[in-house]
């Protein structure tokens, strides 16, 4: 009795699998502000898909042509979406759709590394790629659930969609998708079982007459629905009753609402920075009544490391004793009446929509005054929430700040650099040769470590007058590179010269440590707007955020420069740099000039064939750029998973072809004999082709009824007596010896299901490890039987070897 797919229980099981991938596609919806220009195109997708599937399954298409045709209606369609211009009709490729749809999933890629989620409206290339990689993964999961018939494998592929937004969105996912997307994954195992148990049924017949009854759908889907809602109640409200402990940056366990823990979270701001200054509408963040006269520069927090891709915040060490009511230091390196300085009275209100943990100030600040627990890292002076989940959403607080005024003299008189600090802030591991070379390069005529940092702030800000210098650099927010990383780096300062604060902040910073200048990078607010004429409140908004890099000057401390070109704007020069400059125009050639060497360390000679010129080679050092995005991670775990699915797909088509094979009951009792063979083979259970199949039988039964033992106590369950598992194998192996030694062969009951319960049965009785590697890593693919040829008469003796070697 062979099973055949009929279209009904096919396009069910297409539906729903389907249907469940479009509900985890739709955790990405944080992934843009337009959600809707992708999770509607994913939409059609699955149901191409689904629909498709179900047709070229029901007219019973191979597996594998079946995926093809998917693959092709897919492609169709989203060459249809990305290129229908020079598409044939607007739906066959042509080469120009082709290319132009390949240069859009390129953009896109590059946006989603570039811009921190969610990605704004302004960008209309980024659902490209979400579009083509969910309805792969939608071939993918129908592969695995509707064709290898193999749902809890499909799981795979949708936790990989789910991950993603877990991971990278920071309020994660809502809990009711999670319980829907349960529910749907739930409903479609019991679609796949009621699709299998509807070939399965019990022989009812007394007489000679065999009636057979079938498991119906109605016996599968009421306990579907009530084990799936409770299954998914439970994991949904569960967690809600037990406690759970979140680890700070040091990895102990976090201060909660208390704040008694010296843990505090870590977020990195400049990855929030781009998204925010390409909003299709400005929102406001803070807002400001003071008596200084022009405030400018509210610094949010430090990025202190550079990881050869992107600049982050240490790891840092904020004990109870730093929080802020018990008033702040100043910091390092800035001395009492060393400098002129004015004092500040600010009193801040954080718009409700700005939730940062971390606080904005001026910088230096002598006193904050903040409901909750705020704490300050001593090495950067930035503050932040030690609470679990507080910030500043809402908050009114009050600080005191200084406006550090220092001059040329005080930069230049600046003279050594205490060797711990020197150490963590000069650190070039990751910082390329080259970039060195063009420090040199740009710096070469200073004969201070002050001078030679406000040649390097020019060369970025000012126009150039040398022309071996190359052409000017350029701020744009829409066509510059994006992220920090080598890549990014190499094309901003040898070929582009367009970028925007990040990338200036950046490159600055990196360059002042390549020439032994302790350096890093401040991110906040630039210059507020006056709320009203002759008002003394101010208002920063969203378009306001910025980053500036801070280098150090001993007696000064923490020093502010702005290498971000003046088309920024309130993006001003510090007044001292010019005059630390005048005469000191570089221009790009060697020159013998000498620098002032840091008592610490000493300067390393700079290549001399490094000139920053266009069209330079760029060297590269590293195979990414900016921010990693896990769109890497939804290619590859689709692919991982098709690859390592290839073995069993492959015994799944191998089982199939045999019994698609068998055209008589004779074909169909070989067909059992090698099937329960292979079975066997891949449950590392020992058979010998070299015996009869009676006395093969023979020793098959003892495996029915296997007990554990010594350090086997672990297997599945005890199996004392298994009577129906025997009579199966005797119904085989009759059927077997009839086919081969009979003139004729009696159907005598479903042989599949026979064959079923034997595999089942002798799969309790081995580890569950031995059973999960039967499916994935069949070995039975690499040890195929060869049998005898034997005639159409079939007189061997029964005793004589049914296989050979």
């Amino acid at each position: 009795m062979k099973s055949r797919l009929r279209l009904p229980s096919t396009l069910v099981l297409s539906v729903l699998a389907a249907l469940t991938t479009w509900l985890t596609l739709t955790t990405w919806s944080g992934f843009s502000e337009d959600s809707g220009a992708y999770l509607r195109p994913l939409a059609v997708g699955c149901a191409i898909v689904a629909i498709s599937g179900a047709l070229l399954r029901s007219a019973r298409l191979h597996p594998i042509l079946v995926v093809v045709g998917q693959v092709a209606l897919v492609v169709l369609w989203l060459n249809h979406r990305f290129a229908p211009d020079p598409s044939i009709l607007g739906w066959l490729p042509t080469a120009q759709s082709v290319r132009d749809s390949f240069d859009l999933l390129t953009a896109s890629a590059d946006a989603a590394n570039a811009y921190p989620s969610p990605v704004p409206e302004s960008v209309p290339v980024f659902p490209a790629i979400l579009i083509a990689v969910g309805s792969l993964l939608a071939v993918l999961v129908d592969l695995l659930a509707c064709g290898a018939r193999r749902v809890p494998l499909s799981g795979l592929p949708l936790l990989a969609m789910y991950t993603a937004p877990v991971s990278i969105l920071e309020d994660g996912v809502p809990w009711w998708k999670f319980a829907l997307i349960a529910l749907a994954f739930l409903l479609l195992l019991a679609g796949e079982e009621a699709t299998r148990l509807a070939h399965w049924g019990r022989d009812l017949g007394s007489t000679g007459e065999h009636r057979w009854r079938r498991t119906t759908n109605q016996t599968v889907w009421p306990s579907a629905r009530k084990i799936g809602v409770t299954a998914t109640a439970v994991a949904v409200v569960i967690p809600v009753f037990i406690p759970t402990f979140t680890g700070g940056i040091l990895g102990g366990a976090g201060s909660g609402a208390g704040g008694s823990g010296d843990g505090v979270r870590i977020d990195n701001p400049m990855l929030n920075m781009l998204r925010d200054l390409t909003r299709s509408v400005d929102a406001p963040a803070v807002q400001v009544t003071t008596d200084d006269p022009s405030p400018e520069y509210l610094r949010l927090a430090v990025l202190d490391e550079y990881d050869g891709n992107s600049w982050i915040p240490s790891k840092r060490e904020i004990p109870v004793e730093q929080r802020v009511g018990e008033g702040l230091p100043l910091p390092t390196g800035l001395t009492d009446d060393a400098v002129s300085a004015t004092e500040y009275e600010y009193d801040f209100v954080a718009h409700t929509t700005f939730d940062s943990s971390w606080l904005p100030v001026p910088f230096p600040a002598l006193t904050v005054d903040v409901a909750g627990d705020w704490r300050y890292d001593t090495s950067t002076m930035d503050i932040l929430s030690a609470a679990e989940d507080e910030d500043i959403a809402g908050k009114g607080y009050a600080a005191t700040g200084l406006d550090v005024e220092p001059t040329a003299d005080d930069l230049r008189n600046s003279v050594g650099t205490p060797t711990e600090l020197f150490v963590r802030y000069t650190e070039q591991s990751e910082i390329p040769e080259w970039v060195e070379g063009l420090a040199e390069q740009v710096t070469d005529r200073g004969v201070n470590k002050a001078e030679r940092a406000a040649l390097l702030q020019d060369w970025f800000a000012k126009p150039h007058t040398d022309p071996a210098q190359g052409k000017d650099f350029r701020y744009d927010l829409i066509d510059s590179e994006r992220g920090s990383g080598v890549d990014a780096l190499t094309d901003f300062l040898r070929n582009s010269r367009v970028g925007y604060c990040e990338q200036f902040a950046g490159s600055m910073a990196l360059m002042a440590r390549a020439i032994e200048i302790p350096a890093r990078i401040a991110v906040g607010f630039l210059k507020p707007d006056r709320v009203s004429p002759g008002s003394d409140s101010w208002m920063f908004s969203l378009y306001d955020l910025h980053a500036w890099p801070e280098l150090y000057f001993d007696g000064v401390g923490w020093v502010r420069f702005e290498p971000t070109p003046g088309a920024r704007p309130g993006a001003l020069a510090p007044p001292f740099t010019d005059e630390l400059v005048t005469g000191t125009v570089p221009t790009g050639e060697p020159t013998t000039g000498t620098t002032s060497p840091t008592p610490t360390s000493t300067a390393p000679t700079a290549p001399s064939n490094i000139v920053p010129t266009e069209g330079d080679p760029t060297p590269n050092t590293s195979t990414e750029s900016g921010r990693p995005w896990p769109l890497v991670v939804l290619l590859a775990v689709p692919l991982l998973v098709l690859v390592s699915s290839v073995p069993m797909l492959a015994r799944i088509l191998v089982r199939r072809r045999r019994w698609a094979a068998a055209a008589s009951l004779a074909e169909e009792a070989e067909a059992a004999w090698d099937e329960l063979r292979d079975s066997m083979i891949d449950l590392r259970l020992p058979w010998d082709d070299q015996v009869t199949v009676r006395q093969r039988a023979k020793e098959i039964v003892p495996l029915f009824r296997r007990r554990p033992g010594p350090g086997e106590e672990h297997l599945a369950r005890v199996i004392t007596n298994n009577p129906e598992a025997e009579a199966a194998l005797d119904r085989i192996v009759l059927l077997v010896e009839r086919a081969r030694y009979a003139r004729s062969v009696p159907d005598l009951a479903d042989i599949r299901r026979d064959v079923e319960l034997c595999v089942t049965s002798l799969g309790i009785g081995v580890e569950p490890n031995v059973r999960r590697r039967a499916v994935l890593l069949p070995v039975s693919l690499l040890k195929r039987s060869r049998r005898v040829n034997r005639g159409e008469s079939g007189l061997a003796a029964l005793d004589e070897p049914s296989l050979t070697p």
